[in-house]
């Protein structure tokens, strides 16, 4: 695999094609090029680009303030690209009594809905409650629930390794719940093992 901008450096002294696409790609013994993956914080879905700062934009304009939001790509197998994926934390503020998880993401499946194109609605969420919310305390359970590094950066390496893995997740965040987009529902249906392994086998198509 190689950055097809490095190709352009590359390639300009030697006088031959220049590709300058912003992508990622590989190339086999044939020299045909193949597509492999956006570079920076986009990804490739159903043909289209997704910009995560815009789907992070309008979910975040749902949510409160105190929230927290990342959407990042994860691989499907048997898909081409990435599907999109958001991590949500509602703050500590939110856990208590009277707080449905379900019917506030029955609501954001639809705002997201209205306000994005349908190749850029997160086909998952991973959702945590109960923690975050402004200050130093806040901050602090999003470095304990992996949200964030030692100096307070998003960690959206870690999360995209992790994927929709419900058990990895359960693992890694503390009380976390997955979700996937049910179109049929009009709202996020919780992600239990089983569905994710359907999922990956492509007995669930998305």
């Amino acid at each position: 695999m190689f950055c097809t901008a490095d190709l352009f450096r590359r390639e300009e002294k030697g006088r031959q094609l220049v590709l300058e696409r912003g992508s990622a790609e590989e190339s086999d013994w044939f020299g045909f090029y193949y597509w492999c993956d956006r570079i920076g914080d986009t990804f490739r879905w159903r043909g289209e680009n997704v910009s995560t700062s815009e789907v992070e934009g309008v979910i975040n304009s749902f949510l409160r303030v105190e929230d927290e939001c990342v959407v990042y790509g994860v691989e499907i197998p048997k898909n081409e690209g990435k599907a999109g994926m958001a991590k949500i934390v509602f703050n500590r503020g939110r856990g208590g009594k009277g707080f449905d998880v379900e019917q506030e993401l029955e609501e954001l499946f639809g705002f997201v809905e209205r306000n994005l194109p349908k190749y850029m609605w997160p086909v998952f969420l991973r959702v945590a409650v109960g923690v975050g919310g402004a200050g130093a305390e806040g901050r602090e359970d999003k470095e304990e629930n992996n949200t964030m590094t030692g100096t307070f950066k998003t960690k959206k390496g870690d999360l995209r390794k992790q994927g929709f893995d419900v058990e990895q997740i359960s693992e890694h965040g503390e009380g976390e719940r997955v979700f996937f987009r049910d179109d049929e529902r009009k709202s996020y249906k919780e992600l239990t093992s089983d569905l994710a392994g359907k999922i990956r086998r492509a007995e669930i198509r998305l």
